[in-house]
């Protein structure tokens, strides 16, 4: 199996440069499942899937700015494991919510970079 170690993370700031006084706030993609059935993930963790990849786009603006889509399909989730010290988010909203998920971002970086290696 290829090990890939990519963190998809992308501030406010690269994607939106026009925003330049915002927070350096980490966006990840994500995917959405629908379905009859709740799959039981936990709130965090690590998963392997099977994919398959749709579409892909590759380009370079006229003033140097690279631009990378890729659309894929998620076809089978293999393994998941929970994290040990997983934890919902605030329920509140406000800055104790922006707080929590911040804090959240911050340590699924640092466990994605350390669990990587296992794979």
């Amino acid at each position: 199996m290829k090990k890939l170690n990519i963190d998809l993370g992308k501030s406010y700031k690269e994607s939106m440069p026009s925003m330049k006084d915002m927070k350096e706030e980490m966006h990840y993609p994500s995917f959405h499942v629908d379905g009859d059935k709740d799959l039981g993930l936990p709130y965090e963790g690590t998963m392997l899937v099977r994919f398959c990849k749709r579409e892909e786009t590759s380009r370079t603006d006229a003033d140097g700015d690279k631009h990378y889509s890729c659309q894929i399909q998620v076809k089978e989730i293999i393994s998941v494991k929970a994290d040990e010290d997983s934890e919902a988010p605030a329920k509140s909203y406000g800055k104790d919510t922006e707080n929590a998920l911040d804090a959240l971002a911050k340590k699924l970086t640092r466990k994605m970079s350390k669990e990587s290696d296992e794979y």
